[in-house]
């Protein structure tokens, strides 16, 4: 039935206060429809889930069945991608009703808008739990999809309802009051998501007075990492008027802390001179993957391209800091030096991969990808799994990748430094990730290099692996909890397929998303190395941990050299 509205605004007289519609029960109008779209989506998505799944199972079971003639079996993704997209579709509407009743700028706006959010983070609360518990299903790999989709969707809304807030009138005043007070105390519970949630909408209310004090109070007293990094990340979008109290955050004791800041003044829309001189110093007695932050950052800053060269850095520093400190530097007009840009030295390498850590896991896919040709295009044009007769026929020229894998980790654990700290994790079929030799950080002394090499070669390569599960596995034995003490590692050295199969989220986009959630405040670097025919979603997959995580993706077609 077509709403009266129209005709009741003819009726009424011009520049009636009535005649304007009433924003609130428009908008709870909208949320209504919505969540019984939502309903009717849940309600149908276990028969859709199913339908899709066959999709992507068929070709493996043809495969299996007959593997002489189906070499590239094809991974049908695309209806799997059409479910979580769906659902997030429902939660951007939301997300957009939301917007829509901020502009209105309703006096009972903030405080709907507000129950909103905390509503949202607490389903998450409850999504995240239930997806952290998760064990594949008896006898069955597969997790239980609905979390996952669910999770995937929730993002859209809680974000939508963040900028929304952050959008209304002296949203900051009442951010920093009313809304963190109901974030710590309501339920009874002191929910993350719902303090960070809060603190990103600060940054984002373009009040520096209204933000700030909470803001500093969070980052100065706050234990929690994960809250001291979003008040860093929403002070910088203060900055420079900011910029005095996060410089001191390059001597944090939290290197995750540390890294945030240099990695967050280098992503900044509007990025401060004032820290060219402090990153600068902080340079010269940096280390591990903080030296390479930092030279990122001061080539953002200044748009010279030195490298590592802390004392070239320092002089020229010094050379512009009158002018930094008169607010009048402008590095569009300053001079490019051309230079040679000096590397940063290597402290570990794999596949032909180098990075500056000296603490790092070592995450390999365990599965039936460890048996076939190293050579990608052997693999795609002569490989017969049901070699007839001896292997040997093709493993002399083309050797598996078990093979090479085990080489290259010999070859990298053998030159590790004495001082620095490593795991070998290898990512199972049934969503284990099973540590060589034992399941904390080890020294690489010659023993337990020899122990690993031997596991490593005992290995059975069974099934598939789900990338995004063995990267929670190296966090948790990283020690990188958000919530406690910095752990050991800072680096992922990933290889696989990349295939997005059986874990707790099924396509390239929503298993990216989650990484970003989870490593946001662990900063973690991941050096995704891609090995056999993987198709679309694999390349999207491992390229996107790389690029968000800011590692090196390598599709490795053939094997390194000797």
């Amino acid at each position: 039935m077509r709403s009266p509205a129209p005709l009741l605004l003819l009726l009424l007289p011009a520049g009636s206060a009535s005649a304007a519609p009433d924003a609130l029960s428009a908008y709870k109008e909208e949320e209504t429809k919505i969540r019984r779209a939502d309903g009717a989506f849940w309600r149908e998505f276990q028969r859709r889930y199913s339908q899709a799944l066959l999709a992507w199972r068929d070709p493996l079971e043809a495969a299996d069945a007959k593997p002489d003639e189906n070499r590239e079996a094809v991974y049908d993704y695309s209806v799997l991608r059409g479910i979580y997209e769906e659902y997030a579709a429902l939660e951007r509407q939301a997300a957009e009703a939301a917007a829509t009743l901020a502009s209105s700028d309703h006096p009972k706006a903030f405080d709907t808008l507000l129950d909103e959010l905390l509503d949202a983070a607490k389903e998450i609360d409850a999504v995240d739990k239930e997806l952290a518990d998760a064990r594949p299903k008896a006898k069955r790999v597969l997790f239980d999809p609905r979390p996952g989709v669910l999770r995937h969707g929730l993002e859209f809304r809680l974000q939508g309802l963040v900028r929304a807030l952050a959008a209304l009138p002296r949203a900051a005043p009442m951010l920093a009051d009313q809304a963190w007070k109901q974030a710590q105390s309501k339920d009874g519970s002191r929910s993350l998501v719902r303090r960070v949630a809060v603190l990103d909408a600060l940054g984002l209310a373009g009040d520096a007075a209204g933000a700030r004090p909470l803001l500093e109070s969070v980052l100065l007293r706050e234990k929690v990492t994960s809250l001291r990094i979003a008040a860093l990340e929403a002070l910088l979008r203060y900055a420079p008027e900011t910029t005095p109290v996060l410089i001191p955050l390059l001597d944090d004791a939290s290197p995750i802390v540390r890294r945030a800041l240099v990695q967050g003044v280098r992503g900044a829309e509007q990025r401060d001179p004032g820290f060219i001189g402090p990153f600068a110093r902080a340079l010269a007695t940096a280390e591990g993957l903080l030296r390479g932050d930092l030279v990122d950052a001061l080539e953002a800053l200044t748009r010279q391209k030195f490298g590592y060269a802390p004392v070239r850095w320092a002089e020229w520093a010094r050379e512009y800091q009158a002018e930094i400190d008169a607010g009048r530097f402008r590095p569009e007009a300053v001079e490019v030096i051309e230079a040679n840009r000096e590397a940063m030295p290597e402290a570990v390498s794999f596949y032909g991969l180098a990075t500056a850590s000296r603490r790092i896991v070592y995450l390999i896919d365990g599965s039936l990808n460890l048996s076939v040709p190293s050579d990608v295009d052997f693999q795609r044009t002569r490989y017969i799994l049901h070699w007839p007769g001896s292997q040997r026929d093709w493993h002399a020229a083309h050797p598996p990748h078990r093979v090479i894998v085990g080489r290259e980790l010999a070859r990298s654990l053998e030159r590790f430094p004495e001082k620095g700290l490593f795991a070998v994790g290898v990512m199972h079929a049934d969503c284990d990730t099973e540590f060589l030799g034992a399941a904390q950080a080890v020294a690489p002394t010659a023993r337990v290099r020899k122990e690993i090499e031997e596991a490593f070669s005992k290995l059975p390569a069974r099934g598939w692996c789900a990338q995004l599960e063995g990267l929670m596995a190296a966090m948790a034995l990283a020690g990188r909890d958000p919530a406690t003490a910095d752990g050991f590692a800072d680096t992922v050295f990933l290889l696989g397929d990349g295939s997005p199969a059986g874990g707790r989220y099924m396509t390239a986009e929503s298993v990216l998303a989650a990484f970003r959630r989870l490593n946001r405040f662990r900063r973690i670097t991941v050096h995704a190395i891609r090995i056999c025919n993987a198709k679309e979603e694999g390349e999207a997959l491992l390229k996107g941990l790389a690029e968000l995580s800011g590692g090196t993706y390598l599709w490795a077609r053939s094997p390194p050299a000797p």
